[in-house]
């Protein structure tokens, strides 16, 4: 919504920079996320502890769907901040489906597979978090598109 409003005499350019800044702080969010991941699972590898709440499993599909359609309309609009959190959605996504690896690994009685599973997801989430911050920093540096410059460099020779 900020990003939306008008120019004014201070911001003569307008608010379009807010999208970017949210785009940090969603690439700071999903550090945070890979951070606390990681520490976790360490943790757990190190201390094992019971796995508890086995039936709160969270489904993939939905969080798939819901990251295609984010990163889809980021893209569509120039949205970087949109496009990082479809990709972590995405990582949402993933991440329900080792925790029901994890899950049943626990149920079965292997104590190391919530702690390995969770060193995992801090690596797939690290994943995630590169491509993020790409997409972002991309925004932020005003890059264009190589195809674009070509169409447009050969537009300008015809």
């Amino acid at each position: 919504m900020l990003g939306r409003r008008a120019a004014t005499r201070a911001y003569t350019y307008g608010y379009g920079r807010a999208e970017d800044l949210a785009g940090i702080v969603i690439v700071a969010v999903i550090a945070a996320s890979a951070l606390a991941a990681a520490w976790t699972a360490a943790t757990r590898l190190l201390h094992p502890a019971t796995v508890t709440h086995l039936p709160w499993v969270v489904g993939f599909a939905g969080n798939e769907l819901v990251a295609r359609y984010r990163i889809r309309v980021g893209r569509r609009i120039g949205a970087a901040a949109l496009v990082a959190d479809g990709l972590h959605a995405r990582t949402d996504g993933y991440t329900s489906l080792a925790v029901v690896a994890a899950a049943g690994g626990a149920a079965l009685g292997w104590r190391w597979a919530d702690p390995v599973i969770g060193l995992a997801i801090a690596v797939a989430i690290g994943f995630v978090l590169k491509d993020a911050a790409r997409e972002v920093y991309r925004r932020l540096m005003d890059a264009v598109d190589p195809a674009v410059v070509d169409q447009a460099e050969t537009a300008l020779r015809g």
